[in-house]
């Protein structure tokens, strides 16, 4: 319904789907108690039930969580261990799914200003300002999330670089590099509304190492089609 994306509206959305006899078929094997199967209701719950079949927590970390299989190896659990304490990795990705969903209701999703530089060189600021740009002539307080970006999931991260908003990213070990340093603003640029601390990490090569081994635990191809 949205203006900028499909603009449509919900009787046309509606109308479009009844006009098409496969259409007419699927929602009536799909919600044949309905007397009338195809309707906004029907659609958004086909929508959500797509949705849904798209999350995979098969990972090798969560077979290990749910005690069927044993095999993490020293530098996963150590990765681990580092994700959750010296990292701080969990403070912003919360598990099940490791996204910015708040634990303990998953309602709220929390946005982050990291202070993302160009590129992995980290020598300039990159120039997107992320949510501001939605906001900036909403309410005065908008310089408050400039640079703000949605906290995206870490499941699959092995295969869904390259990294951040801009992508200019290319590894994960860049990704770690740039958190070791404290961001934009640990990096000394003028970033005062940064929700990433600017502290050093102060990882060693082999503690970063240990968090992308963890990292790869959360790769999980079962619902991927090509």
């Amino acid at each position: 319904l949205n203006k900028d994306e499909f603009n449509t509206n919900q009787d046309e959305m509606v109308d479009k789907l009844k006009s098409k006899k496969h259409y007419q078929r699927l929602f009536k094997e799909a919600y044949f108690a309905h007397s009338e199967p195809i309707t906004l209701g029907t659609i958004k719950s086909s929508l959500e039930l797509y949705v849904r079949s798209l999350v995979a927590l098969n990972s090798k970390f969560d077979k290990n969580i749910r005690n069927e299989t044993n095999d993490l190896s020293k530098a996963e659990i150590n990765g681990f261990n580092l994700f959750y304490g010296k990292a701080a990795c969990a403070t912003c990705h919360f598990a099940p799914h490791f996204n910015g969903f708040v634990p303990p209701h998953y309602i709220d999703t929390e946005g982050e200003i990291l202070g993302v530089t160009k590129d992995a060189k980290m020598k300039e600021l990159d120039s997107d300002w992320g949510m501001f740009e939605q906001f900036k002539n909403s309410y005065p307080e908008a310089s408050f999330i400039k640079g703000m970006f949605k906290t995206p999931t870490l499941r699959n991260i092995e295969l869904t670089g390259p990294y951040f908003h801009n992508g200019n990213f290319e590894t994960l070990e860049e990704v770690l590099n740039f958190y070791n340093k404290g961001g934009g603003l640990g990096l000394g640029f003028n970033i005062p509304q940064q929700t990433l601390s600017d502290k050093e990490l102060d990882l060693s090569k082999k503690e970063i190492n240990d968090i992308i081994s963890f990292l790869k635990t959360l790769t999980d191809t079962t619902v991927n089609y090509n």
